[in-house]
């Protein structure tokens, strides 16, 4: 079988998708191939939660990268990516972000006044609002700390939320049962893709890349048959691992993958003293952004005990008992650190890259000083109990608890998790990148990275709208010459 289209994508998440959407609107000729399955709502109201997160996430959730301890990154590998099982948070780079990218990378075309229309453009296809309906006994998780914050003056904020009538499911990082989150893109930006023409061709995982002239080969096994497209322009969309690993694996980039930028994550349970219910809310809604100049954030989580039990397999049957037993009283929170480590990767084995990565001594000093923040935060706002990701889920009663864990902090012993990968091809004009500064490969105007890959550095906040808009904007600088 061989097909033959102008464009040709590879991944259809966040990236992929607007690409398909901006390019059909001039060309006749788009196609996205894509390795997973596609999902929708009816999936996901009649699998469990295990299930549907074994299938939407590669590897079962559990890409593992190697280091101090061993991380787990959920990479997404579906019909829209990671953003049918992200949180449905939208946020915009920072002013300070932005300019990096002219007076830091020497990129020209992507400043505030070439990237505010996209901004505003993507969060209303989305829906992007700070306020949202709910009753007075919702996310209670959230509310709880309000006073303490407000006594202490510690800025916090409405998160910038893509849903739309959430039913407060609490399932967002499993795939929506409700079509609620808005960030995924299998709800907007595709249909008006397809609408257009784009054909997407899902179960397609690619295997070979060759450039014939000035066509492009690109091979895929569909269900243990290999297939052949053909294109004229190619497009990276495959994601922060997944793209250098396919340039490295074709001999199209020696320096791809060298040095991955990432968000270090780790949760929190703690136990109230007051009724929280926190199954009755759903994620992210409140940001306790005071700490942002430090690259810290907290959040509080979805709360199921599925999710629960899962994240904190640690604990004993005792302890398993007494929160099943208070679950109404508890709540699960994020902490996302903004780091200045980086993964690697080293190598290809049997199909999957091996990724290492290194903190640095500053990233030891932000990861403790996080834990005294939210622990002190906590515990302003009522808690009683603290159960950290550490030393076999440490449980905290007191500010003297905290301390001590601190003074003899340990990292080895605490268990992380990784999220939004980028800056694996990162795009520039120092002469130190990957791409230069609209995605390209040196000597290849025809190849183009427009994913999280490109990405020079690291957001500090949830990406997707960044890579939205970096990758509309890559496509308007060079194939419309805007």
């Amino acid at each position: 079988m061989s097909n033959f289209f102008k464009h040709i994508i590879i991944g259809s998440g966040a990236a992929g998708s607007m690409i398909a959407t901006e390019l059909i609107k001039k060309d006749s000729s788009v196609a996205i191939i894509e390795e997973g399955r596609s999902f929708n709502s009816d999936y996901f109201k009649a699998k469990k939660i295990a299930t549907r997160n074994k299938n939407l996430w590669r590897n079962g959730g559990i890409t593992a990268f190697f280091g101090k301890s061993i991380i787990p990154y959920a990479e997404g590998v579906a019909v829209g990516g990671t953003t049918v099982s992200n949180g449905g948070v939208i946020e915009r780079p920072s002013i300070e972000w932005i300019e990096n990218l002219k007076s830091k990378f020497k990129i020209d075309g992507f400043e505030y006044e070439n990237l505010k229309n996209i901004f505003l453009e993507v969060e209303q296809k989305l829906n992007v609002r700070d306020h949202y309906k709910e009753n007075e006994n919702q996310n209670l998780d959230s509310k709880i700390w309000s006073n303490y914050l407000d006594k202490m003056k510690i800025s916090y904020r409405k998160s910038n939320l893509a849903h739309t009538n959430c039913k407060r499911s609490n399932q967002c990082i499993s795939g929506c049962p409700n079509d609620a989150k808005q960030t995924n893109v299998l709800l907007n930006y595709l249909p008006e893709a397809k609408k257009g023409g784009t054909k997407i061709f899902h179960k397609n995982k690619v295997i070979r890349i060759k450039k014939v002239g000035k066509h492009w080969d690109i091979y895929t096994i569909n269900q243990n048959k290999k297939l052949i497209f053909k294109c004229e322009f190619l497009y990276m969309a495959a994601g922060a691992i997944q793209t250098p690993t396919l340039l490295k694996k074709n001999g199209l980039s020696k320096t791809a993958g060298q040095r991955l930028g990432f968000h270090l994550n780790y949760q929190i349970i703690s136990k109230f003293k007051d009724v929280l219910n926190s199954k009755n809310g759903t994620i992210f809604t409140t940001d306790v952004n005071h700490y942002k100049n430090l690259g810290i954030s907290f959040n509080p989580a979805n709360f199921q005990k599925s999710y629960m039990f899962s994240k904190f397999s640690n604990l004993n049957n005792e302890q398993v008992n007494l929160i099943e037993k208070n679950i109404s009283n508890y709540g699960m929170y994020i902490t996302q650190l903004k780091v200045d480590g980086f993964a690697s990767i080293k190598a290809n084995l049997f199909g999957q890259p091996i990724i290492t990565y290194e903190l640095l001594n500053s990233d030891l000093v932000r990861i403790k000083q996080s834990i005294k923040i939210i622990c002190d935060i906590l515990i302003g706002s009522g808690a009683e109990e603290i159960i950290l990701p550490y030393d076999n889920f440490k449980v905290l009663r007191s500010k003297k608890e905290i301390n001590n864990l601190i003074d003899n902090f340990n990292l080895s012993k605490m268990n992380f998790v990784c999220a939004h990968m980028m800056s694996s091809c990162a795009m520039g004009n120092t002469g130190n990148e990957v791409v230069d500064g609209t995605g390209s490969l040196p000597g290849e105007n025809r190849l183009m990275v427009v994913d999280a890959s490109v990405i020079p550095e690291c957001t500090g906040e949830s990406p997707q709208l960044t890579i939205m808009s970096v990758a509309k904007r890559i496509i308007e600088i060079k194939m419309w010459n805007k």
